[in-house]
């Protein structure tokens, strides 16, 4: 299937949508048009430093893991990976490929705003069980106002363990004035893909992860570890941390 390069940006849709919105639009033809974007070694070798990198089995929670462009090679570099997605055809999609390649990775449907540690496995009273939760690609700029922004930041504190980080990708959408929420069209073999994207600075993602008990310890562009400039970067990837370590 082809695909115009053209994509479409425009404020026409609904100021709010369901959490399947994304999946329902692109996950039939998700690995075609990103099959890989070529950082997803460099991924890797950032996370596993960012924990000391000595070789010790780590486990990561993906917000939004779709069909396991990052969660298939974080597992076979020895990453013990659990996924969330809204999407059950992504999720149908990671199942199939990592029975093919012979790799354990836990997947839950669900919607992140709403689940709660039980639904990842975890006891209520229990401690956290992960070392990393990242959400990568511009998940969080898919999650529809700052309530599901603020419960996907809370499970996310709820379920990293205490010396753990949430590492969060994102891009930076033009500054206002603008829409709060742009629509991206796109089309393959003759139907039009449409999917949200929140526009959500800086400052408002780092309000919310300090409500939700993160602090920021460092920031960059992208996984090249490049240096984040306020002015000129076009995205960036962050590391937090709970407030009280």
């Amino acid at each position: 299937m082809g695909h115009t390069e053209a994509v479409r940006w425009d404020a026409d849709g609904p100021s709010t949508w369901p959490p399947t919105t994304y999946g329902a639009a692109v996950a039939d033809i998700y690995d075609e048009w990103y099959p890989t974007r070529g950082d997803e070694s460099q991924l890797v070798e950032r996370l596993d430093a960012l924990l000391g990198g000595d070789g010790v089995p780590r486990r990561l929670l993906e917000l939004g893991v779709g069909t396991g462009r990052l969660a298939i090679p974080l597992t076979r570099a020895g990453w013990q990976v659990t996924g969330i997605d809204a999407s059950r055809h992504m999720l149908d999609q990671l199942d199939a490929k990592a029975r093919v390649l012979g790799l354990d990775i836990g997947a839950v449907h669900g919607d992140v705003a709403d689940l709660s540690p039980r639904a990842l496995g975890l006891p209520l009273s229990g401690p956290p069980r992960f070392d990393v939760v990242l959400a990568a690609f511009n998940f969080v700029l898919n999650l529809p106002d700052d309530a599901a922004l603020v419960a996907c930041l809370r499970l996310a504190s709820q379920v990293a363990s205490a010396s753990g980080c949430l590492v969060v990708e994102a891009q930076l959408l033009a500054p206002d004035p603008g829409p709060a929420v742009v629509w991206v069209e796109r089309e393959n073999a003759g139907r039009p893909r449409r999917w949200p994207v929140r526009r959500l600075s800086i400052e408002e993602l780092d309000a919310a992860a300090a409500r939700t008990g993160w602090t920021v310890q460092e920031r960059r562009l992208d996984w090249s570890w490049a240096p984040y400039d306020p002015v000129e970067s076009p995205g960036h990837v962050t590391v937090y941390r709970h407030l009280d370590d």
